[in-house]
C-alpha cells in the first residue's frame, strides 16, 4: 500500500472514530474544562477490548480517557471515567491504562488529576479485575513518593474504586453528584434504612464534615475545577526544596502588622485563629483544607513573601478527635511534599470522659505528638495564648523538635490552668482561710505570673524568643531562611 492510501485509510479511520466517540464527550469535556484551552494531548485513545476480552461492545478508548496538558502553564497529567461508556465502569483494560499514565506522570514529576465518575466494576470481568486494581493501586502508592496525586469526584465511586480515592493525597468533591462508598448505597439502604439517598451515605457533606475524607468541597464540577487550578499554584513543580516561590501579591517579608498587639490584648476569649493567620500570612489568601472537619483547628496551605507552605492554628483550646486526626494529615502533607510547617498554640487540652477515651483519644494525642517529631521539614511554632500539659509537648513544642518556637507575650505555658493547679496544691490553705474566694483569687494570679508566664519558659529553653505580635511576619521569615524554608 502507497503513502497516500494509508493517509487516507489514516484520515477515514480518524473520521469514524471521532463520530464513535461521541459517547466520550462528557468525560472529554470535562478534561477541556478543567486545562488550558487547546493544551490536552489525548493518549492511548484507540485502546479497545477484542478477542476473549471483548465482553460488551468496544468502544475506543474503553470509558477512559488519559493524556496530558496544562493549567495556568503547568504540565498535569489526567484521567477521566466516562459515564456515557457503560457508566464508566472499571475494566482490566482501562486500570492497566490508569496506571500506564500515573507512571509517565510520575517519571515527568507532574501531578495527576483523576476526574472519578463510575457506577463500579465490570463485574463479567471476575477475580482477575480485583487482582490488577491491586496493581492500580500500588503504582498508586509508589507515584505518590513523587508526585501528587488528586482525586476530582465527579459522581459516582463505589466499592474497590473507593480505594483509589482514599489513596489520594487531596480528594476533592462535587456536591451535586459526587460520593464515594465501600458498598453501593443501594446496598446500604436497602439493608439499614430505604429512605437514605447516595448523598446522605457518602456524598460531599458526609466525607467534608464527618468522614474527613474531602479536603475540598464546591456545589458542582465548574467549581471544584476552579478550586483544583487555584490549588495547584500552592504546588510546587519541585518538591526537594523552595528555591522557588510561588507569585503573591503581598511579597514583603517584613510587613508588620499592628492588628495583632491589639488582637493579642484581648485573647481571653477563644482563639483568634483566622484574624492571626490573615494577618501574618499573604493577602493572596488562604485554602484551608478539610474546613468543615475538626472545625476547632484551622490548617492548609498558605504562603509567606512566596514561599508556600502548610499551617495549623487553634480555633478552640480543647481538640478532639476529629481536629487531631485533621492535624495529622496536614503534617503528613506537609513530610510528604517537603512543605514547611508554621503553627499557632492556643491549646489547654485534649477532649475528656469515658467517650473520648473509649474512642481512642490517648492514641490520637500521641498520634499527632509522634506526626509532628517525624517531620523533616522546617517546623515553626508560636504560642499565642495557652499551652498547657499534654496539649502544650504534643502540639510543635520543642520536645517533638520544633525548629524555632516563638511566644507572644499573652503565652500562658504549663503544667496546668492557674484554677487548677491552685484548687490541687493548696486545698489546705483554702480550706483554712478566712475569705478563701480573696485567697483563691491571689493564688491563682501569682501562679500564673510565677509559673505561667512565657518568661519563666524562656528560662527553661523551651520557647525561643518573645516577640511583639506585630513582629511575627517577619520573624516567621527569617526563621524560613535560618534553616533552609527559603533561599
Amino acid at each position: 500500500m502507497n503513502a497516500e492510501k494509508k493517509m487516507q485509510n489514516f484520515l477515514a479511520a480518524a473520521d469514524d472514530n471521532e463520530r464513535t466517540q461521541t459517547h466520550n464527550g462528557k468525560a472529554a469535556g470535562r478534561v477541556r474544562a478543567l486545562l488550558d484551552d487547546e493544551s490536552f494531548v489525548e493518549l492511548d485513545s484507540q485502546v479497545c477490548p477484542e478477542g476473549e476480552e471483548l465482553t460488551r461492545t468496544p468502544f475506543p478508548g474503553d470509558g477512559l480517557i488519559c493524556g496530558y496538558g496544562t493549567i495556568d502553564g503547568r504540565l498535569v497529567f489526567v484521567a477521566a471515567q466516562d459515564p456515557e461508556v457503560y457508566k464508566g465502569s472499571l475494566s482490566r483494560l482501562n486500570t492497566a491504562k490508569l496506571a500506564r499514565h500515573i507512571l509517565r506522570a510520575r517519571s515527568s514529576g507532574a501531578p495527576f488529576l483523576a476526574l472519578l465518575d463510575s457506577g463500579g466494576i465490570r463485574a463479567e470481568e471476575g477475580l482477575a479485575l480485583l487482582s490488577e486494581t491491586a496493581d492500580l493501586l500500588w503504582t498508586i502508592r509508589e507515584a505518590r513518593e513523587e508526585i501528587m496525586f488528586i482525586s476530582l469526584i465527579l459522581g459516582p465511586c463505589p466499592g474497590v474504586q473507593s480505594f483509589i480515592a482514599a489513596n489520594s493525597d487531596l480528594v476533592l468533591m462535587a456536591a451535586d453528584h459526587g460520593g464515594v462508598y465501600l458498598h453501593g448505597p443501594g446496598v446500604t439502604a436497602a439493608e439499614y434504612a430505604p429512605q437514605l439517598t447516595p448523598a446522605d451515605i457518602g456524598g460531599a457533606a458526609v466525607h467534608a464534615d464527618q468522614s474527613g475524607l474531602a479536603a475540598l468541597v464546591a456545589e458542582d464540577e465548574a467549581g471544584l475545577f476552579a478550586q483544583t487550578r487555584r490549588l495547584l499554584t500552592y504546588i510546587p513543580d519541585d518538591f526537594s526544596g523552595f528555591a522557588d516561590t510561588i507569585t503573591v501579591r503581598d511579597a514583603d517579608p517584613n510587613r508588620c502588622a499592628p492588628a495583632l498587639d491589639e488582637l493579642a490584648a484581648g485573647l481571653d476569649g477563644d482563639p483568634c485563629a483566622d484574624q492571626i493567620a490573615a494577618e501574618v500570612f499573604d493577602q493572596d489568601g488562604r485554602i484551608e483544607l478539610f474546613a468543615h472537619y475538626g472545625r476547632g483547628v484551622l490548617g492548609g496551605l498558605t504562603s509567606l513573601a512566596g514561599i508556600p507552605l502548610i499551617y495549623i492554628a487553634n480555633r478552640q483550646r480543647v481538640m478532639g478527635l476529629a481536629e487531631l486526626n485533621k492535624c495529622v494529615k496536614l503534617l503528613q502533607l506537609a513530610e510528604r511534599f517537603n512543605y514547611p510547617l508554621i503553627s499557632f498554640t492556643d491549646l489547654e487540652s485534649f477532649a475528656g470522659g469515658p467517650d473520648a477515651e473509649a474512642r481512642g483519644i490517648s492514641q490520637a494525642a500521641a498520634d499527632l505528638l509522634n506526626a509532628f517529631a517525624d517531620l523533616s521539614v522546617p517546623k515553626l511554632n508560636v504560642m499565642t495564648g495557652a499551652a498547657l500539659g499534654s496539649a502544650y509537648l504534643a502540639f510543635n513544642s520543642k520536645a517533638t523538635g520544633a525548629d524555632m518556637v516563638y511566644a507572644w507575650p499573652t503565652a500562658e505555658i504549663g503544667l496546668l490552668r492557674a484554677d487548677a493547679a491552685v484548687a490541687l496544691f493548696k486545698r489546705k490553705a483554702l480550706k483554712a482561710a478566712a475569705n478563701p474566694q480573696a485567697m483563691r483569687q491571689e493564688l491563682e494570679a501569682e501562679y500564673a505570673r510565677r509559673d505561667m508566664g512565657p518568661t519563666a519558659a524562656a528560662n527553661l529553653g523551651l520557647i525561643d524568643e518573645l516577640i511583639r505580635p506585630s513582629a511575627t511576619r517577619p520573624r516567621l521569615y527569617s526563621a524560613l531562611q535560618l534553616i533552609g524554608g527559603a533561599v
